[in-house]
């Protein structure tokens, strides 16, 4: 076993352990509630801080980047084996489901704890579904993004409610405005805690990846989870990485539908779609035209 290799099963059995301490405040189920309805907390003890090492560990081994850069891939068919990968992958989403976010000690860990775990529910989502079909698009299935199938802190919620409602807070999003009563209170009490002061940090979109080749890239070096400690300076890289990105964020050929679709978002954090690009793009903003770029094919 060679360095790399060593380094590797070290990460992934010290976050298999992790696993097993836990991280927050555990959920017990009573026997006849599914996950995402009524629960009770059991008796362990209330950890302030989440360790993700175990999706970092997983997304080093089945992360690629393409020859000229501009996309990082996911091996997704090496993650839909029934190995420790598949095995891992599973049980890191379950984790985030079966601890109370709102005990972490402030918002740095619980930014990293949803978009991380938003991130993770998305690729599970993926191997999940596309069944080995190298030409499967997420849009295939029309409810990709809204059907409520992944437990975070004891609720079930869609991709979409975490990143509408719980990043965003956008509380009158379909998604959002639709649901029960008490998915609502969960989801508002969830983006007050991430972001007491109301302001949304328009950076969560580069972080967040949608399975498709025009969605801004999962990190693509270590640490490739964002960790709370250098979560600014990992939501600059990334930042960087996305305006930079000629076919996907900002250039001579056009800019991200990103901007289109959450334009307020960056105009409320940074004045303008103008001034993130002219920010983090390296060259500056002189040479992107504002026209959205031509959707490139799904992974």
């Amino acid at each position: 076993m060679n360095g790399l290799e060593w380094m590797r099963t070290a990460a992934l059995a010290v976050g298999l352990a992790s696993l097993i301490a836990g991280c927050g405040t555990w959920v017990k189920y009573p026997d006849d509630v599914e996950p995402g309805g009524v629960s009770e907390l059991a008796d362990f003890p209330e950890i302030d801080r989440c360790s993700h090492l175990v999706w970092d560990a997983l997304l080093g081994e089945h992360l690629e980047t393409s020859a000229e850069g501009l996309y990082v891939l996911v091996e997704y068919d090496a993650l839909a084996e029934q190995g420790e990968s598949g095995f891992l992958l599973q049980q890191y989403v379950a984790m985030v489901n079966t601890m109370d976010p709102a005990l972490l000690v402030d918002e740095r860990e619980r930014l990293a704890y949803w978009i991380n775990g938003y991130n993770a529910a998305v690729v599970l989502g993926v191997v999940q579904q596309y069944g080995g079909d190298h030409g499967f698009s997420i849009l295939d299935s029309g409810i990709f993004f809204d059907d409520p199938v992944y437990g975070f802190g004891g609720q079930l919620l869609s991709l979409n409610q975490v990143e509408q409602g719980v990043l965003r807070g956008d509380m009158d999003h379909p998604s959002v405005s639709s649901a029960t009563e008490d998915v609502r209170s969960f989801i508002e009490a969830a983006h007050a805690d991430v972001f007491p002061d109301g302001q949304v940090d328009a950076r969560i979109h580069v972080a967040l990846n949608c399975a498709s080749l025009g969605c801004p890239n999962l990190r693509p070096a270590a640490p490739f989870a964002y960790r709370p400690e250098i979560l600014d300076e990992q939501l600059d890289e990334m930042s960087v990485d996305f305006a930079s990105n000629d076919e996907k964020g900002a250039g001579p050929q056009g800019i991200s539908r990103l901007f289109d679709w959450y334009g307020e978002d960056f105009v409320a954090d940074f004045g303008s779609v103008e001034a993130f690009i002219e920010a983090y793009r390296e060259g500056g903003a002189g040479d992107v035209v504002h026209k959205v770029l031509t959707l490139v094919p799904d992974e």
